[in-house]
């Protein structure tokens, strides 16, 4: 039987720290000089740290945490920090001025004023200085000489404050959202984001194979990974108990002669969530099946429903969910030759909602991919397109790919079939992730649902894809959904339309026969606990049905 997750997650490894850090994780822990540590650079494989509240620079040896110099800075209150070898480049937010400093002689070389008038964290890297704007919510590229804009474009997040650059990236720390992120320097695209281990992530420097990160609150200086081992982080864990219960309701006059109630099974174990003990069936599932793809599902069977009489079937269980982000370098994907012939068999195959066969879309997914062949940028690209061409509208009904295309507005399960259309008629293997959702409140009932995609990276895995909820201004929110998940959601489905029981629906679904005028409402819901229940070992579970 084909395993449907291709990234394996071994029992025990799910929230456990992984035997390699993976981008982001901290390796190393120095004391950071100063009354406020804000900018860090790295030059002749030392650390250089700005204190802000005292004017001062100081030199750390990287292997220890020793301060080997300290100087006065060029300017009162120096804040990002930079260095091209040679020279030390210091900004100072409150006059805005940029100030090229050579630490052995202690003369500013040259100053100016930044482009923005609001300067944060600095960088160097491809001959250019590199700068993060606070007022403006921008990152300039500068002729180091004389602060000269040769490119702009909108910063990750609204409280950005760090930066650094590793010869290919930018890489840029947010402190409201106390995150890291990974950015093209040509347009500001990021690639992905990290949960800063610090509450106050402020200055980075790049240097010595490592991501140097100076958090203010902690005082400290982290040494951070580069390496993407696993390719995702999971942060941000709580605990939850989980009730789902579907009814179908007979409100007569005539007689519901079979109802079959089909609810999804909800994951054991992913790479963000678990189960926490038994899931406890009420009543137990007549049998337990699994559809075209390997979907687990508990089919519950009723007959002669009197007018009046409800069908209920549901379940309850104990949850850990996490905060889930993909971290990894786009040059690390494998090309589509590498797909397994399972997986392409199954998710590049038409379905009877996709329209794989309509010009429309064909033809879109052509334009939009042009000659590009790395399957990251294939889906980032889809991703960006169907965001930014979709604007959010639940109208009833799920509509077909070409009708999204022309109409221009769609719900979460129609942005998903879009995407999924889209992406297998250029060969990306896509599918569909369901899930119900905790709606504001830790106890709260969610009647709604969501659905989202994933798409399969060769030696990557299925990486999660939700084009409605990156649906937003600001780049880091939208490359949040390009490989992430939130830990709101309980994913019980993973499919890709035309189920033998679930149909094109997720979580639950029934199939209904009647005699005469009949009436049948059929409904199904989650309800939320903020902490999870006590789990009887007597009480009927999963395991013993089988």
């Amino acid at each position: 039987m084909v395993c449907f997750r291709s990234v394996i997650v071994l029992i025990g490894m799910l929230f456990a720290s992984p035997a390699v850090a993976s981008i982001g994780e901290v390796v190393t822990t120095l004391p950071a000089p100063g009354a406020v540590p804000a900018g860090l650079a790295l030059q002749d494989g030392r650390l250089w740290c700005a204190d802000w509240e005292n004017g001062t620079l100081f030199e750390i040896d990287p292997a220890t945490g020793a301060v080997t110099r300290e100087q006065q800075a060029p300017c009162v209150h120096p804040e990002g920090l930079a260095s091209d070898g040679e020279r030390l480049y210091i900004s100072e937010y409150g006059t805005g001025m940029i100030y090229a400093y050579d630490p052995e002689t202690r003369l500013t070389v040259h100053a100016y004023r930044s482009p923005g008038g609001s300067p944060k964290g600095l960088a160097y890297g491809g001959g250019s200085l590199w700068l993060v704007d606070d007022g403006e919510d921008r990152i300039y590229e500068l002729v180091p000489f004389d602060g000269t804009a040769k490119n702009y474009f909108k910063a990750p997040l609204g409280n950005c404050l760090g930066l650094a650059h590793d010869g290919e990236r930018l890489w840029v720390t947010d402190r409201g959202a106390d995150e890291l992120y990974a950015v093209v320097p040509d347009d500001g695209t990021v690639l992905f984001l990290v949960k800063t281990l610090g509450p106050y992530p402020y200055g980075l420097a790049m240097g010595n194979d490592r991501l140097w990160s100076v958090d203010f609150e902690r005082k400290e200086i982290l040494a951070l990974s580069l390496e993407a081992d696993p390719p995702y982080r999971v942060s941000e864990e709580v605990e939850r108990s989980f009730r789902f219960r579907y009814d179908v309701r007979n409100d007569g006059p005539g007689m519901v002669k079979t109802a079959s109630i089909h609810l999804a099974v909800p994951y054991e174990e992913l790479e963000n969530q678990m189960l926490l003990g038994p899931i406890r069936w009420d009543p137990q599932p007549d049998r337990f099946v699994e559809d075209r793809w390997g979907q687990e599902i508990a089919v519950f069977a009723y007959e002669d429903l009197q007018p009046g009489a409800t069908a209920t079937a549901q379940y309850s269980v104990p949850v850990r969910l996490g905060e889930l982000h993909y971290a990894f370098y786009p040059e690390d994907v494998g090309p589509l030759k590498e797909v397994p012939t399972e997986v392409r068999s199954l998710y590049t195959a038409p379905t009877s909602r996709l329209q794989l066969e309509e010009e429309i879309v064909r033809e879109t997914a052509r334009k939009v991919v042009g000659d590009e062949t790395n399957p990251y940028w294939i889906g980032r690209k889809l991703f960006d397109w169907v965001r930014e061409n979709l604007e959010y509208e639940r109208v009833g009904g799920w509509d077909v790919p070409t009708t999204l295309i022309k109409r221009g507005t769609g719900s979460c399960s129609e942005y998903a079939f879009l995407y999924i259309a889209l992406c297998r008629s250029v060969g990306l293997p896509a599918r569909y992730e369901g899930s119900v959702v905790v709606r504001g409140d830790d106890a709260s009932v969610d009647d709604v649902y969501h659905r989202w995609c994933e798409i399969y990276l060769p030696r990557i895995g299925w990486m999660p894809v939700d084009p409605s909820g990156g649906d937003s201004d600001w780049p880091a929110h939208q490359t949040r959904y390009f490989g992430g998940l939130a830990n709101r959601y309980i994913i019980t489905t993973h499919g890709g339309g035309d189920s033998e029981y679930l149909s094109w629906g997720y979580n639950g679904h029934s199939v209904v026969t009647t005699e005469g005028r009949t009436t049948v409402i059929q409904e199904g819901y989650g309800v939320w606990s903020p902490a999870p229940e006590e789990t009887s070992e007597a009480s009927p579970s999963l395991g013993e049905a089988r």
